[in-house]
């Protein structure tokens, strides 16, 4: 996640455009309409759970729209990235376990 303060991307235009890329890389990630992605589902609820205790308001201490999109994304993306890696590993593990079962099976 992109944590600098300076720059066009981090205000009006440049943070509509990120946050229209980000829905629209979920749905065709997922072939579902932005509604029903699971990162537009998240803001969503975090959005509503945030309002219930008046934590939606930048200007108050809350977290705003935008910045409740970045925490999600990078949420999602660590997730995938240990998804990946457990399965890289149980691959690997398979293998090593095949190579020493046909190895003890020629001795």
């Amino acid at each position: 996640v992109d944590i600098t303060f300076e720059g066009p991307e981090h205000g009006g235009i440049g943070s509509t455009a990120y946050s229209a890329r980000v829905v629209q890389d979920a749905c065709d990630e997922t072939g579902l309409p932005p509604e029903a992605t699971p990162a537009v589902q998240a803001v969503m609820v975090i959005k509503e759970l945030l309002a219930q205790r008046r934590l939606n308001e930048p200007f108050s201490g809350g977290l705003s729209s935008y910045a409740l999109l970045l925490l999600v994304v990078a949420v999602m993306k660590e997730r995938r990235i240990i998804k990946e890696e457990i399965k890289r590993m149980e691959r690997q593990r398979k293998a090593a376990f095949a190579s020493d079962s046909a190895g003890g099976a020629n001795s």
